[in-house]
């Protein structure tokens, strides 16, 4: 989640902001716009693409909304009829009234002058017609006008013109009092068919009739879950900046003087002297640097570092990249309810963790520009969730890591599986080593890790048992997503992608979908469909997936087959949209994998109602749905028969299962209950 500052004086912008959540450029009207940003109810929605028309009688505050270029302001008053009033000005504060009671309460709190001078009024009718565009629809008007609220809205026909909301303020100054006037103002605008929703202790809110579908949300305060800065900590930011900046040119001020001085003095007396001049300068910057640093960091939201160093290299479109891809788009589309989300990459050369700011098109690049390639600052209550497989960075990083939870960062990371330590023969040699060591790093340094299947979280606590580790990070357990929309999925089909498709089609087709490496089964599966097609069965062997490791004899078979593009196919690193067809023009899945962490391409065949042929690892019982056939067995005719068999039992239709599946949405909400954190509903 970015900062989303507020500027309104009583939450009045949160508020709106939370009704009219699904509009992008809507129109407002606001009376007694007062200060163009320091508690403006609309600051924030202009920011946002919205446009509207402003009215004040003060000139100071009109001006400042000559830089609202998509604006209409108007310097007057409004009221029940268009003519002219005396006004009673209260210089630099939101106290100036057309009613001379309220001079003089402004006379006595703040010593301001109430010497009335002549303004023109205007009726609202008379503004709109004037500067409203055929059709406009007004989503807000909102009226501040020191007790004059009910000669405005005696001023607009809302027969005619139908704001959705309407705010007022209808209090007694610095009171929590409903004014006299209120009760005529509610029943004025109960004549017009709108309904009193919401009091927020200054303004009455009421709601047209015919937008009914927004009261549900005047049902409840405005909160943590509205997810708002307000204006304060931006003004304070601004100080901080404004004060870094002055320290910065007295620095730089000094520099100047102890160069000067440095000339003055002779060079071979007093050599020393210039050089404690300089190291006390020095010294000083740094000072004001790190104060600085420290008192924004502070200030700033807690933040969610998301580990996606792998990614920000280069995406290898393997299973655990898919993995990333979807979760951190999720989590930086519908963030957290008080956490921003922030991709961050390990960089070797300088040796610390700096954000991402390229790898997700979501990311807001301009809110973290100024901190490319310097380290994270940590404040307290900070994550760092490790997201990405980084077994070669992490025992580089820990010192960085360590150094960093010792100031608040609770540490948590991903484990996908622990295969390469299981079962390292699977592996190019030192695979299963380094692996290992990354396991001992994490569970040394760790707050928590997370498991992507209940499976891998028992192995990794029977792992724990076996190196006799007494007190293990909290272990947890979630499940992956199947939709490809939030994987910013690739797109691209091979010229020939037609052809593919009507052969694949010709044929019931068990489909393997992943890197072609040993563990997949994909030789056992290769010679178990020798053997139905030497038996005359029609059936396809379609593998979908990129080339691997240990495997280039299995890939020169796979070239030179005699059923090379008659039943056999393999289609090399397809795009998401490619693989997508695929799915739906096979039958089958087949699964032959010795060994997973979890099974996505079983979750990616529920989501195309595709049945599943799979081995009976304990993960993919824990993932399958009711249309799954499991079957045992590493030698070639214990597969061939459960193909067979299979197609026996179920001919040339694919199965219509009850799919099983959930989303990426879905998925990235377990991850975070696993991790007590709450979403923004």
């Amino acid at each position: 989640m970015t900062f989303e500052t507020f500027y309104s004086q009583n939450f009045e912008d949160v508020l709106l902001a939370r009704v009219f959540a699904e509009v992008s450029s809507g129109f407002y009207v606001d009376v007694g716009c007062q200060d163009e940003e320091k508690e403006s109810v609309t600051k924030y929605f202009y920011m946002r693409g919205w446009r509207g028309i402003n009215i004040d009688p003060m000139p100071d505050y009109i001006r400042q909304y000559v830089k609202r270029k998509r604006d209409i302001s108007i310097l007057c008053a409004c009221g029940s009829a268009d003519g002219e009033a005396l006004l009673y000005p209260a210089e630099s504060t939101g106290l100036s009234s057309l009613l001379a009671s309220r001079a003089e309460y402004a006379q006595e709190r703040v010593l301001a002058t109430s010497t009335p001078v002549t303004t023109k009024v205007f009726t609202l009718n008379t503004i709109l017609e004037n500067n409203l565009k055929e059709f406009q629809e007004i989503y807000f008007l909102k009226i501040d006008v020191e007790g004059y609220e009910l000669e405005v809205l005696k001023g607009i026909d809302l027969n005619t013109y139908r704001p959705k909301v309407i705010l007022a303020e209808t209090t007694e100054p610095d009171s929590c009092r409903l004014t006299s006037e209120h009760s005529r103002i509610n029943d004025l605008l109960n004549t017009f068919a709108y309904e009193q929703v919401y009091f927020d202790g200054i303004n009455t809110w009421w709601l047209a009739k015919e937008a009914s579908a927004l009261k549900a949300r005047f049902s409840y305060p405005i909160g943590i879950h509205d997810g708002f800065n307000p204006y304060s900590i931006h003004s304070q930011l601004k100080a901080l900046r404004s004060a870094k900046a002055e320290s910065e040119a007295r620095a730089l001020a000094l520099s100047s003087v102890c160069r000067e001085l440095g000339e003055i003095l002779d060079k071979n007396m007093l050599v020393q002297t210039k050089r404690r001049i300089d190291r006390l300068y020095r010294n000083g910057k740094k000072i004001v640097s790190s104060g600085f640093r420290h008192a924004t960091e502070q200030l700033r939201r807690r933040r969610i570092y998301i580990d996606v160093t792998e990614f920000a290299k280069h995406d290898a479109k393997t299973g655990i990249q898919r993995v990333t891809r979807a979760l951190c788009t999720d989590l930086l589309e519908h963030p957290p309810s008080d956490l921003d989300v922030v991709p961050v990459y390990f960089h070797k050369g300088y040796g610390w963790y700096t954000k991402c700011l390229h790898a997700f098109p979501h990311s807001d690049k301009n809110n973290y520009a100024d901190e490319a390639r310097k380290p994270i600052g940590i404040k307290p209550g900070d994550i760092f969730l490790g997201l990405d497989l980084t077994a070669d960075i992490i025992p580089i990083s820990r010192a960085s890591l360590i150094r960093m939870k010792e100031k608040g960062l609770r540490i948590c990371f991903i484990i996908y599986d622990l295969l390469p330590v299981r079962h390292p023969e699977w592996w190019p040699e030192g695979m299963g080593e380094v692996m290992e060591n990354w396991a001992e790093v994490i569970t040394e340094i760790s707050n928590q890790v997370i498991a992507i299947s209940k499976s891998v979280c028992d192995d990794y606590l029977c792992w724990c048992s076996e190196q006799n580790i007494q007190k293990p990070p909290k272990a947890t357990w979630f499940h992956l997503g199947a939709d490809l929309r939030n994987t910013l999925p690739t797109t691209g089909l091979p010229e020939d992608a037609d052809l593919l498709i009507e052969a694949i089609g010709k044929n019931p087709s068990f489909l393997m979908v992943g890197t072609i490496e040993p563990r997949k089964g994909y030789r056992q599966s290769l010679l178990a469909a020798e053997v139905l097609w030497r038996k005359g069965v029609n059936a396809n062997l379609v593998i979908a997936g990129k080339l691997g490791w240990m495997m280039d004899d299995f890939m020169a078979t796979i070239q030179l087959h005699s059923e090379l593009g008659v039943r056999l196919f393999f289609i090399d690193s397809p795009s998401d949209e490619f693989l997508e067809m695929i799915y739906k023009h096979c039958t089958v899945l087949l699964a032959a994998s010795e060994g997973e962490g979890f099974g996505l391409p079983l979750i990616e065949a529920a989501r195309h109602g595709m049945p599943c042929l799979v081995r009976d690892l304990p993960v993919f019982q824990e993932v399958a749905d009711s249309s799954t056939t499991f079957f045992s067995g590493l030698e070639t005719v214990d597969l061939a028969d459960v193909m067979e068999a299979w197609l026996l039992s179920h001919g040339t239709k694919k199965a219509q299962p009850t799919p099983s599946w959930i989303t990426w949405h879905e998925s990235a909400d377990q991850l975070l209950r696993g991790l007590a954190i709450s979403r923004k509903t």
